[in-house]
């Protein structure tokens, strides 16, 4: 057998804290062996297109080999009926040929017969196995016919043609999605964005801010203010309730200096300090869901301590780049910042090996080290270990820790034909609990995005990309391809009940109707996402020398991730500076 390799430290998982540790590691001079059992970096931040993201949530066999993919449950995918109206037109997989015109100069798509219609669809899932796969599961065809002779045998205005050739047309831009299993957003001034900045790992990224925050309120979507202009502009708050809004904020920015305000209320729940400010429930409702960010059922648990803490996170950042306090990363913010760091590991010498499954973790506990070998027979030692929570099945089961509690997220993505909002289409809404015509028990966070951070097509598409498309389902409208994300996740331990309810309340899922003002659901999938929670703490370790991460969490920001990176760091490293700023980058975000 070959003698092992030999690493200071050995990484596994991408997760974005592990990411930022082994970048630090290898710039302070350590030898860095970064795995991962999953072909592609961001574990539960990952971006997939459409495609591979359809695939991977229907093809469900995957989940019984991998402990990453077995975290994910009760996976429903759906498809909008295409409108039985529509001209069609078959789509293609090759360029258009000298003696085709663009469609641009054709006018309107000449109509097709309804058997042509069939024929055209088959033709296309005949030379696209995993579109045929896809159509196949969202379907939910179960029969011993062939799928393809099955839809021959269907008409035109049968549901599943239909929802094949809806499907079909998304699938023809799904290289122009960028989808997030878990998305995030980052605080202006928060830890992560000042540990960007002052490492030079920014560089490697692009961002635009958030453009609007909102509340769901008694039936209907209250704008957050991102500044005192937008207080005292807005018409539905009345100027004596404007003035205590803002004198609170006021204080809520430098609550640490008069904690005689709070003192008395330190620990009761930040409700009941509200309510001695003289707000009103709409703004005490304003304050603690969207400012302080507690969107959870155990809202009116949270101290007032905690809760002028979370205020004052969200003020701090108000501003910097933007009316609201959040960034949002181009192609999708947790996989970017990890290949970010992972691209600095690799700068200053890191391995990386992907796709590589493990077979178990030995443990020397005589000489404190830790031997990973991995399927393939190959071995690497390291005195250091960090690992996500999946990898401790791994560990002999002396070392394996039990969580405290299994965390149940529930998420939905939906594609849907135009913007939530007439003012913007890049923002966040929330839900609160028990809200009113929703019911939901659980909050639930709502973050909306479109082309201009890149994770769906953007307009002006080229004719390849709109052949197939037509102007009746609103993908294709005046030569633009339109299509927004809407990602939803409850902001606790949630059910399918509060994000079924949630989205049906924000979007039409199952109906078409024009006279309705909301956005129409073209694909939507809902799935739950199982977080074991080890700890209270972000790291848990164990023999000492093991760090586990936290996993992804359901919270709207990354929280603690640079904070937990540093703390790993400094035990591992304690006389190297963590990620110190780098002479040849200049400050490009000021």
């Amino acid at each position: 057998m070959e003698n092992p390799l030999e690493f200071d430290v050995v990484v596994l998982g991408t997760g974005l804290t592990q990411s930022i540790v082994a970048g630090a590691l290898a710039r302070a001079g350590k030898k860095v062996l970064h795995l991962d059992s999953n072909d592609f970096y961001g574990e539960h931040h990952a971006v997939f297109d459409l495609r591979t993201l359809l695939q991977k949530f229907t093809q469900r066999s995957q989940a019984e080999s991998s402990t990453f993919w077995s975290s994910y449950s009760n996976i429903e995918v759906h498809v909008a009926e295409d409108d039985a109206n529509a001209d069609h037109q078959e789509p293609r997989e090759r360029p258009l040929e000298n003696d085709e015109t663009n469609i641009s100069n054709q006018g309107t798509v000449a109509p097709t017969n309804s058997s042509t219609v069939v024929a055209n669809i088959i033709a296309y899932l005949q030379e696209n196995d995993i579109a045929c796969d896809i159509c196949k599961e969202v379907c939910a065809y179960s029969g011993d016919q062939d799928f393809c002779d099955y839809l021959s045998s269907c008409s035109a205005e049968s549901a599943d043609v239909r929802r094949c050739i809806r499907l079909s047309k998304l699938l023809r831009a799904a290289r122009q999605f960028n989808l997030e299993l878990s998305p995030k957003l980052l605080f202006s001034r928060g830890p992560l964005v000042e540990l960007l900045v002052s490492s030079g790992v920014g560089s490697y990224l692009e961002f635009k801010a958030l453009e609007e925050t909102y509340l769901y309120h008694q039936g209907s979507y209250d704008r957050v203010p991102g500044s005192k202009e937008d207080v005292f502009m807005n018409d539905t708050v009345s100027l004596i309730d404007k003035r205590r809004l803002m004198k609170f904020f006021s204080f809520a920015a430098e609550y640490d200096t008069h904690p005689d305000v709070y003192e008395a209320y330190r620990e009761q729940p930040y409700r009941d300090f509200l309510q001695t400010q003289k707000l009103n429930p709409r703004l005490i409702a304003f304050i603690l869901h969207t400012i302080a960010l507690v969107a959870s059922d155990e809202a009116s648990s949270v101290s007032t301590l905690t809760g002028l803490q979370l205020t004052q996170k969200h003020l701090q950042s108000l501003g910097r780049w933007g009316k609201t306090a959040f960034l949002v990363a181009l192609y999708g913010a947790g996989s970017e910042l990890i290949q970010a760091f992972c691209r600095l590991c690799a700068v200053y010498g890191g391995t990386y090996i992907l796709a590589h499954p493990l077979r178990a973790i030995a443990i020397d506990t005589e000489n404190s080290r830790y031997q990973v070998i991995a399927d393939d027979g190959s071995q690497f030692t390291a005195s250091w270990l960090i690992a996500s929570p999946h990898y401790l099945r791994y560990l002999p089961s002396a070392q394996q820790p039990r969580p405290k509690r299994i965390m149940a997220v529930w998420r939905a993505i939906v594609v849907t034909n135009k913007s939530l909002h007439d003012t913007s289409t890049l923002n966040v809404t929330v839900v609160p609990p028990d809200s009113d015509e929703i019911g939901n028990k659980q909050g639930v966070y709502l973050c909306q995005q479109s082309w201009d951070v890149s994770s769906c097509p953007k307009e002006n598409c080229t004719c390849d990309t709109l052949i197939f498309l037509d102007c009746h389902n609103c993908l294709l409208m005046s030569g633009h391809l339109l299509a927004v994300v809407l990602y939803f996740w409850t902001a606790g331990d949630g059910t399918k009940a509060d994000i079924e309810s949630a989205c049906a309340r924000v979007v039409q899922l199952e109906t078409s109707n024009p006279e309705d003002p909301r956005p129409k659901a073209l694909l939507w999938t809902i799935y739950k996402e199982q977080v074991p929670i080890l700890s209270d703490e972000p790291n848990t370790w164990i023999e000492d020398h093991i760090a586990v991460c936290a996993s992804s969490s359901a919270a709207l920001d990354f929280e603690n991730s640079a904070t937990a990176a540093e703390e790993i760091f400094r035990k591992i490293a304690p006389e190297a500076e963590f990620l110190p700023p780098r002479p040849d980058v200049e400050d490009t975000f000021e």
